[in-house]
């Protein structure tokens, strides 16, 4: 490691300069990282002890060593809940697809049912069937929109039912 020296009169200026801006155009054979900041901390005489002992077998500085355990510290304090998040998140998502897979299932059931066992409207009554049915169709447009104002959803009420039927009982 180069160090700088210290400026001592003005003569050695020119010479000081002249180090520096050939210092800048070598490489260094490992990139140097510039420490912005010092940390003088107190410690146990043991934990001194291990950290010095650590460093020595790893053949590392204690100040390497001591950063790269500060790394570690919060990359597992300030990941970890994130990805608490995201695992939760995921499991709602899973969730909701297997409700809404069982909304599709339960639909098209009952529409092969539907379609098996009504008999077709003979061509006489169609006409009447067909206003029948445009006026019960706005009362079922209704009745949806006000339960779904009111928080009332059916496919809440069965998750719910469903839920009740899983949970062991005490």
């Amino acid at each position: 490691m180069v160090r700088y020296k210290k400026r001592q009169d003005v003569s050695e200026k020119k010479a000081v300069e002249l180090d520096v801006s050939e210092l800048k155009k070598q490489k260094p054979s490992r990139p140097y990282r510039k420490r912005d900041a010092v940390l003088n901390i107190r410690i146990f005489s043991s934990s001194m002890d291990a950290l010095t002992a650590f460093s020595a077998m790893q053949r590392m500085s204690k100040t390497a060593v001591v950063e790269a355990a500060l790394a570690e510290f919060f990359e597992n304090n300030l990941e970890a809940p994130h990805d608490r998040r995201n695992y939760y998140l995921y499991k709602r998502i899973d969730e909701i697809a297997d409700v809404a897979n069982l909304q599709a299932e339960a639909f098209f059931t009952f529409m092969q049912y539907w379609f098996a066992h009504t008999p077709q409207i003979p061509e006489e009554l169609k006409k009447n069937a067909n206003i029948i049915a445009k006026d019960r169709f706005s009362v079922f447009l209704d009745f949806l929109q006000d339960n779904m104002i009111a928080g009332r959803l059916v496919t809440k009420k069965f998750t719910e039912q469903s839920q009740d039927e899983e949970a062991p009982e005490e």
